[in-house]
């Protein structure tokens, strides 16, 4: 079964903030990790059990799992037919909080993630022959 894969606001939130850490202290770095990570969460669609329970799994109702992409945690639950990116965490970092995994209506918009002035690159879907 293929999963469709939603990535929340505060996911998108973490992956700028980390997104524009990266261009102002490695920017060599930042383009090819922001890509990778995409692709990471992407391959999240097909067999998303394969990745360990997270440890913030024991402190909500619903079954948390991480997929470690670089030195950050993709941390996601899965549905009957979607998974569900609920945040980007550096390894280094305590476990996120409920309050990490919340969405927030005011949640500003994003420019590398979908807002006004889209700079993503959509990952290319491979040809199959």
């Amino acid at each position: 079964m293929r999963y469709a894969v939603d990535i929340s606001k505060p996911a998108r939130q973490n992956i700028q903030v980390i997104y524009d850490y990266l261009c102002r202290e490695a920017p060599v770095v930042a383009d090819d990790w922001i890509d990778g990570l995409l692709e990471a969460i992407e391959s999240l669609g097909s067999f998303p059990r394969r990745c360990s329970l997270a440890p913030e799994n024991s402190d909500h109702p619903e079954e948390i799992r991480q997929l470690i992409y670089s030195s950050h945690r993709i941390l996601f639950a899965i549905g009957k037919q979607r998974v569900h990116v609920l945040h980007i965490r550096h390894c280094s970092r305590d476990r996120a909080g409920s309050e990490d995994m919340i969405e927030r209506d005011s949640a500003p918009c994003l420019t590398r993630l979908g807002g006004s002035a889209p700079r993503i690159k959509p990952i290319p879907r491979r040809k199959t022959t």
